[in-house]
């Protein structure tokens, strides 16, 4: 009526190939590394709202107020700290401070880090030419799809290459005797031969060439004239802010090019 059953993999290829699965899910296997989120209490206060300093060696800094790109710190833009005018990555481990300590900053700390923050997003505005109200409008199309991003990104983070070489595959049911395997067939074991066929890549190994996508967008005026019938152009927009962030920063895996039709 009931029961469990529980699998063990005894063949050193399963054990390899869940190894190999391990390693990659876990960052280890192509340098990335395992990031762990450490929440403390500093015990000091917030002053002002600063940038900070800029570190000429981009040396990682944890606390202080001095710095700019440390977390767990204050006053100053980063990560994981309190006080500061905006968040700011200079690509090291971040430390998290708890929330508790975040909400305890003053409320005029907090107005004027609010003040900076909108005075550097206005200044970065300028520089790429995108206004306010275009700034508005992108973040609610991203923000609608932000879930669907980082699941798409992960599915690209275990993307493996494709290409295939014809090579021995040992351990099969038939085929020809393994010379390493003699001992192994008087014990009885049958994976005892081996044939030539296509090996599949290992996980996480490199990608030989670049992957050319073309993303196709419907730009016609029906697109605008029916948009209020079922959202058709809205639902574009999202769909195309969803590919172009999830693919960012994969420019040596795959290059995406869009391009408006008027269909």
């Amino acid at each position: 009526m009931g029961g469990n059953v529980r699998l063990w993999e005894t063949s050193l290829e399963s054990l390899e190939k869940s190894l190999q699965e391990w390693r990659t899910m876990i960052g280890q296997e192509d340098g990335r590394p395992v990031q762990i989120t450490i929440q403390r209490e500093s015990g000091l206060d917030v002053t002002s709202p600063k940038h900070g300093k800029i570190d000429p060696d981009n040396a990682p800094h944890v606390g202080g107020n001095t710095w700019a790109g440390g977390t767990g710190g204050r006053d100053t833009a980063g990560l994981g700290g309190k006080g500061g005018p905006y968040r700011l990555d200079a690509g090291h481990q971040v430390y998290q401070i708890s929330q508790a300590e975040k909400d305890a900053v003053p409320e005029e700390v907090k107005r004027a880090a609010r003040e900076m923050g909108e005075k550097a997003f206005k200044q970065r505005l300028k520089e790429i030419q995108m206004s306010e109200y275009d700034a508005s409008t992108y973040e609610r199309f991203s923000g609608a799809v932000r879930r669907q991003v980082q699941s798409l990104r992960i599915i690209l983070d275990n993307l493996q290459a494709k290409g295939k070489e014809r090579q021995w595959l040992r351990h099969q049911a038939v085929g020809e005797l393994d010379d390493a395997k003699i001992i192994d067939s008087l014990t009885g074991e049958k994976s005892i031969y081996k044939r030539r066929g296509e090996l599949d890549p290992q996980l996480g190994s490199p990608q030989q060439k670049c992957k050319r996508l073309s993303l196709v967008v419907d730009v016609s005026g029906s697109m605008y004239r029916f948009n209020g019938v079922d959202r058709r152009l809205e639902r574009s927009m999202e769909a195309v802010c969803m590919v172009m962030e999830a693919f960012e920063n994969y420019e040596d895996k795959f290059k995406v090019t869009p391009r408006g039709k008027r269909l």
